[in-house]
């Protein structure tokens, strides 16, 4: 489902949709940043800046090369 997709406001990373209960329609939560990116930074041993220059945050991971394809 829609667990884990990027929420992109502005051109910056500000949410990680969390899926709801079962039989619920459309994303129940969207979780924020801060968290996510202290889970990037703590896992990946590696640090975000503040502001993701691209709109598509997954490119930007990529770009990096921290996103595992």
């Amino acid at each position: 489902g829609d667990s884990g997709a990027p929420v992109v406001s502005g051109g910056l990373l500000v949410g990680i949709i969390k899926g709801g209960p079962r039989g619920q329609r459309g994303p129940a939560v969207i979780l924020r940043t801060y968290f996510y990116i202290k889970f990037i930074e703590e896992i990946l041993n590696y640090e975000l800046p503040e502001s993701p220059p691209i709109q598509n945050v997954f490119d930007f991971l990529n770009e990096e090369g921290v996103l595992c394809t």
